[in-house]
This record gives structure tokens, C-alpha cells and sequence, in this order.
């Protein structure tokens, strides 16, 4: 028994050592460092607190920009980001929110229909990087946490291999391309530089500029938007990504957030991040109400308020906020703010003061 444990102890070491001198050498060729497991705990508390916190899939990741808010801002929103993850990070940051802050939950057009993360889907690794506690990440595969977190020199001999195989497909992929794909390529590009050069760059951070687009949308090519709209509404219709299946389960994750923000005596607001009119046009008549709005009827919210904005056409029917049919771009992201904030002024959810957008004149 002894001289198994003794050859097994031998095989490990010799494992643990070739295995780190593969990382050295993986690490070497591509230039990363080791980086010790963080934020294994929940994150200790912090003088300045949060005043606000957004929390949400891309939708509100991209759309909603704190910058021009007085306050401290929190943003725990990212791709794909469900519901049961929103309440994992709020969790994670709970000693660093104050009483009383305002907490933005997204319900967007995808929130009910997401699937449910488990623990055997890829997405799962995208909360591995540290920015969440193992003890917060529901449905963790241990196994591969560790792996990829605690002891992820046992994977370089993998890793390496595959950035090998990458490099060899993009190289051939290269050498197979014909010469008018390139040319093809470089006229779509000066295209594309022309557009830019004749769109009038514009403060969006300032009220009067606001105000002008919203009262003139401006005018620019839409066909992305529709391009687009076909390939999200395929996607949310007929991917095992999505589906009325999941609905009941993201609805108690919902109020598991709502009734957590209470406990913790935060402020929570709901909002839905406009999408545009493209996509609502080319999603069925019912889609809202059926995928939206029929499930926060079914949810206790408390009596908290709901801003919808997806029902702003000033915002929906103008293309040139959008980066594609259902996520605003910077200037969307400077417009939908600014309107957000008035209306979380206007509600007592933020003072007067927390409005830093520029009201100066254009023309003085």
C-alpha cells in the first residue's frame, strides 16, 4: 500500500511539473500572466457607496450610461446576463450599495424567454473570471471552476493546442480568399467611411441636441436594422436559447430580486430598454404582451414603477440610435439616459442635482 501511494505521489508531482512547464511555455508565447483566484468572498464594504446600480443583459449594458448622472454608479449588467445572475451580483456588491440607492433592473424583450443556465452550459464560464464569488454562481460546475480558476495550469496543454489550431484555420482561411474578396472588402470599408464622414458630429451629452433628434430623427440607411431584426427574431423564436418554457422559472428570479432589494431597503426600478421599431414590427403583434408584460403581471412587484420605453416611438423609430435592431449605440445610449434620468427626477427616485447633462445653448 505504501509503494502505490509513494508511485502515486511520484506520477502527481511529475504531472504538476510538466503540466507547469507547458503554462510557462503557453504563457510565454502569448504573453499572459498567472493571476491568482479573486474575489473568492463577498466584496467587504466601501466608505463610498453606491447611489445607483443597473443590472441587465446587453440591452442595459449598452443603453444606459451613468456617465452624465451625479453619484456613484454600479454597472453589474453583460451579455446574456439572466435574472438569477442580476441577484448573484447584487449579492456580491450587497456591502457596497447604501440604503436607499436605486436599483435599475432591466426587463427586456429576452429577460422571461432566456434559458436557464446549468451547469453543464458553456455560458456558465463566463462567470468564472473573478468578478463573482464560487459560493454566489448558481448551478457551478465545481469541477470546472477549479479547473479554470484555483488550478487552470492543468489545462495550458489544451489551450495551446487550440490557439495552434485557430491560427493554422485563419492562415489558410487567408491563403484560400480570392483576390476580389479583398477588394470587395476594401470598398465596403471606404462605404462605410464615407456614411461616417457625412453624419455632423454632434453633443449628445447636451439637452438642446437631445431634443433637436428627438423632435427630427435623423435620417440614415436602416437595412442594417433590418438585417439585423431577421436574425434576432429567428433567434428568439426558434433557438433553444429561448422559449415559454423558461418563463416561470425567470419570473421567481425576478422576485427573488425585488424582494431582496426591499430587505436590503434599496430602491428597485423597473425599466425596459427600447429596442427598435424594426424589430418590434417584425416581431409578432402579441410579442410584448405575451413575453413581457403578461409575465410581470404574474410577478409581485410591490407596487414599484415600471418605465417602458420601448413605447417612446420618438426613441424606436429613430435608426440613427441604434447600433443594430435591439441595442442603442453611444448616441442612443446619451438620449435614452437623459430621458431616464428626468423620469427618475420626476418620480423622487434621483434629486434635481443628480442631472449633469449640458443645458448650455448650441448657438450663442
Amino acid at each position: 500500500m505504501k509503494k502505490i501511494f509513494i508511485k502515486m505521489s511520484v506520477i502527481i508531482v511529475v504531472v504538476f511539473i510538466i503540466s507547469f512547464g507547458i503554462d510557462a511555455i503557453y504563457r510565454n508565447i502569448y504573453h499572459l500572466k498567472y493571476e491568482l483566484p479573486q474575489n473568492i468572498f463577498i466584496l467587504p464594504e466601501i466608505k463610498d457607496k453606491y447611489d445607483i446600480v443597473k443590472l441587465g443583459n446587453s440591452h442595459a449594458d449598452d443603453g444606459i450610461d451613468f456617465s452624465h448622472y451625479e453619484g456613484k454608479s454600479l454597472g453589474l449588467a453583460s451579455v446574456g446576463q439572466p435574472f438569477e445572475y442580476d441577484l448573484a451580483y447584487l449579492k456580491m456588491h450587497t456591502r457596497q450599495i447604501k440604503k436607499g440607492a436605486v436599483i435599475l433592473i432591466d426587463a427586456s424583450p429576452l429577460s422571461f424567454s432566456q434559458k436557464i443556465v446549468g451547469v453543464g452550459d458553456a455560458l456558465q464560464t463566463n462567470y468564472y473570471d473573478g468578478r463573482i464569488s464560487p459560493f454566489l454562481i448558481p448551478n457551478i460546475n465545481v469541477g470546472d471552476y477549479i479547473q479554470s480558476r484555483i488550478l487552470p495550469f492543468l489545462r495550458s496543454g489544451y489551450l495551446l493546442r487550440q490557439k495552434h489550431m485557430e491560427e493554422i484555420q485563419t492562415r489558410i482561411s487567408n491563403e484560400e480568399r480570392r483576390p476580389q474578396d479583398f477588394v470587395t472588402q476594401n470598398n465596403e470599408t471606404d462605404q462605410k467611411e464615407t456614411l461616417s464622414s457625412t453624419i455632423i458630429t454632434k453633443d449628445y451629452y447636451n439637452v438642446q441636441t437631445i431634443q433637436e433628434e428627438l423632435d427630427n430623427p435623423s435620417s440614415v440607411p436602416s437595412n442594417y436594422l433590418v438585417d439585423s431584426m431577421h436574425f434576432i427574431v429567428n433567434k428568439w423564436y426558434n433557438t433553444d436559447g429561448f422559449g415559454v418554457q423558461y418563463f416561470e422559472t425567470n419570473r421567481k428570479d425576478l422576485q427573488k430580486i425585488i424582494d431582496y432589494c426591499f430587505k436590503m431597503q434599496w430602491r428597485p426600478v423597473l425599466i425596459t430598454v427600447p429596442v427598435s421599431q424594426v424589430l418590434l414590427n417584425g416581431l409578432k403583434s402579441d410579442y410584448m404582451q405575451v413575453y413581457v408584460y403578461n409575465n410581470l403581471l404574474k410577478t409581485n412587484l410591490h407596487g414599484l414603477d415600471y418605465f417602458d420605453f420601448t413605447k417612446n416611438i420618438q426613441l424606436t423609430n429613430d435608426s440613427f440610435l441604434f447600433a443594430n435592431s435591439d441595442h442603442l449605440n453611444g448616441k442612443g445610449a446619451a438620449v435614452f439616459s437623459y430621458l431616464l434620468l428626468r423620469r427618475l427626477i420626476d418620480r423622487g427616485y434621483l434629486p434635481e442635482e443628480a442631472d449633469k447633462y449640458d443645458y448650455s445653448p448650441l448657438w450663442k
